[in-house]
């Protein structure tokens, strides 16, 4: 109205005068009286040239999709038109929408924003307009726990689940860019007044809106909320503060198996089955991140195949999912999980620091004064020196971090599954950084070193992780990997620094990491396949 143009009449503008960051009420209270205002790209056409159609599973759960859209028309979320609108309003842009299960055989309506790829609304949006956000759910309760442990040990850790999701759908957007956000569903369009799941630039502004109250812990509708526990399930995991751990519960990691099994009997999968099987397996690895190193080619080989279709599986990913299969089977690896492990605040126990070059490689175990070299032959280093794909310093630098687990991987071995030895890779390359701790890659070397590094982590109760270190700081290590002859300028640095060190010769098997690799697959069943 004229005398009010708040989009959403529930919301209020906060008083700033005496906020730790006024800058962020300023922008919350912009949003509350004229709603976010997205700003597109130059991509962005005039008119929609061609109306995606719904995903599948929107039509087979139409009666869900229509008892959503009722509840969001009477929430005052969704303005509900005939379709015979886009005749007279042109330029609003439709988006299809889908179905995804939720626990308790409940389903949850999703608008994709992201098709079709490369005219979707999300490909549109300029995204320097967008509020910066950082979060990370599990990781941030894991830090809170662990941060209320250590500050009280003596105190209880509780905890209290609110569910406040539809607290967010009060987020508007603004009057000129609704037409951007529709769907259409039977005879009808439906416009999206809201910053809807699935945009973009939702969670930046759902942040927005909640860090300006994040001191505002009055409950205004206790139903919405737990009594006080110390065990408790949030995002799918069970945390249990007063242990200070956290769990993959049983039954998720069964329905994760059988589900591999499922694609696995069929033989054959669509993109959308893949993509749904590779989210279940992303949640699993939350609660062990080097279960990633298992499906690497199968993520590959997902982002690469077309949106229609069921077709065969091919070698890698049918690999990919027995593999992550067998590691789903060592439970004790996704339970009890320490929070500080999860949080990623436990300092390691061993360091290593490595390095590599254009003739070789070198890793130092500080802890036991030992040193692996391996020096490139003549034909090696000629590979090298071409430029090779196959072998790029990338691949090398991680090289040294395998050989460093499978050579001190046994004597660093903890007994105790849920609390593991943390080992901390120093590597001045931010590539094998990046791989080591993402265990992941598009690289087909890489992607074996992650799988060989995984495997030793779990044969040996381990936890890797990875930082950049820059070269001038790995003064022995540097001078390991290059000083192979009396007469290079290093020689002398690496002579004096390692006359108290023990070196470990990479003998046979672990000359060719591939063989390593095959001998072990070949040598381990499927069916028996756990560490």
């Amino acid at each position: 109205t004229k005398e009010d143009g708040r989009p959403n009449k529930a919301l209020y503008e906060l008083s700033n005068k005496s906020a730790a960051n006024p800058d962020l009420f300023c922008q919350r209270n912009g949003v509350v009286r004229e709603g976010v205002r997205p700003r597109w790209t130059m991509t962005k056409p005039d008119r929609q040239v061609i109306r995606p159609s719904n995903h599948k599973s929107a039509i087979v759960h139409s009666a869900e999709v229509l008892k959503h859209i009722r509840k969001g028309q009477r929430d005052g979320r969704y303005l509900v038109l005939n379709a015979s609108v886009i005749d007279s309003w042109s330029d609003i842009f439709l988006s299809p929408v889908g179905v995804v299960d939720k626990a308790g055989n409940e389903t949850r309506m999703i608008n994709d924003y992201s098709y079709p790829d490369g005219a979707s609304v999300n490909d549109i949006t300029d995204r320097s307009n967008i509020p910066p956000v950082s979060y990370n759910p599990p990781r941030d309760i894991a830090r809170r726990i662990h941060d209320l442990r250590t500050a009280q040990p003596d105190a209880d850790v509780l905890l209290m689940l609110g569910d406040v999701s539809g607290a967010f759908r009060h987020v508007p957007v603004h009057e000129d860019a609704v037409h951007m956000f529709a769907f259409a569903i039977d005879d009808y369009v439906v416009i999206d007044l809201t910053c809807g799941f699935g945009w973009c630039g939702s969670p930046a502004f759902y942040s927005l809106a909640g860090s300006a109250i994040n001191d505002i812990y009055e409950a205004i509708n206790d139903r919405k909320f737990t009594p006080w526990r110390s065990k408790n399930v949030v995002l799918g995991l069970m945390w249990d503060a007063a242990d200070g751990t956290v769990s993959i519960p049983a039954e998720k990691l069964q329905r994760a198996t059988t589900k591999v099994d499922q694609v696995l009997n069929a033989g054959r999968a669509s993109k959308s089955d893949l993509q749904k099987l590779l989210g279940v397996f992303r949640h699993v690895a939350s609660c062990f991140p080097s279960a990633r190193a298992f499906y690497q080619r199968a993520h590959t080989a997902t982002v690469a195949m077309l949106p229609y279709g069921a077709r065969a599986l091919d070698t890698d990913t049918i690999e990919d999912l027995r593999w992550f299969r067998a590691v789903m089977l060592n439970q004790n690896r996704f339970n009890g999980i320490p929070v500080s492990q999860f949080a990623a605040t436990t300092p390691p126990c061993i360091i290593v620091e490595m390095d590599a070059s254009n003739t070789g490689l070198c890793a130092l175990d500080t802890s036991r004064r030992e040193y692996i070299r391996l020096q490139y032959s003549d034909e090696e280093c000629a590979e090298l020196q071409s430029g090779s794909y196959q072998n790029s310093i990338n691949v090398r630098e991680l090289q040294s971090a395998v050989l460093a687990a499978l050579l001190w991987g046994p004597h660093w071995q903890n007994a105790s599954p849920t609390q593991p030895t943390h080992v901390q890779f120093h590597i001045d390359n931010m590539s094998a950084v990046s791989w080591a701790s993402r265990r992941y890659s598009r690289h087909p070397t890489a992607q074996l070193y992650n799988r060989l590094i995984s495997m030793v982590e779990l044969k040996y109760g381990l936890f890797f992780s990875a930082i950049h270190i820059p070269g001038k700081l790995n003064t022995m290590v540097d001078a390991g990997s290059r000083a192979w002859t009396e007469s290079h300028p290093l020689w002398a640095t690496w002579s004096d620094l390692s006359c108290a060190w023990t070196q470990v010769n990479v003998v046979p098997p672990f000359d060719n990491l591939s063989r390593v690799w095959e001998r072990f697959c070949a040598a381990t069943p499927w069916q028996d396949r756990q560490t």
